[in-house]
């Protein structure tokens, strides 16, 4: 662990307590999600990637958007077809009424990308609902 947390492991090491304070600080106010990222197209699996207007990068956590590792966007990403026709949105990162994986983030034209505990260990269900009578696609990961 300590390895990890110094960086002399083969994994980046983990934020530091500045990072973690100033990542904290952008989250707990409203931003303006731009694009979500599916890291390995046709995989359902992959992580999808969210890209906040200041162009940095989150993931889904527990309790909203959180920490990844990935620092830049690489060539092979696609965006999300389910979620890029409703945005830019402009979002609340760390929802209020947040429980553990079970949120939801309101996105343009009334669409909203919910979040639910997954039917296995350590896995969540998300997806969009629109009231234009998109169809709703849920998605496991």
């Amino acid at each position: 662990m300590r390895e990890l947390a110094s960086g002399q492991a083969d994994d980046p090491p983990l934020p530091d307590r500045r990072t973690l304070r100033d990542m904290e600080k952008k989250l707990s106010g409203v931003q303006r999600l731009v694009r979500v990222w599916t890291c390995q197209p046709g995989d359902a699996r992959a992580p999808i990637v969210f890209e906040l207007a200041d162009q940095s990068l989150w993931q889904l956590c527990d309790a909203g958007l959180g920490w990844t590792r990935f620092k830049t966007i690489s060539p092979e990403w696609m965006e999300h077809p389910e979620v890029k026709s409703y945005l830019p949105a402009d979002i609340q990162p760390r929802p209020r009424n947040a429980e553990p994986w079970q949120y939801e983030f309101n996105l343009a034209d009334g669409a909203v990308l919910w979040v639910k505990p997954g039917r296995e260990d350590y896995a969540f269900r998300w997806g969009v609902r629109s009231p234009k009578g998109h169809p709703r696609k849920d998605l496991d990961r």
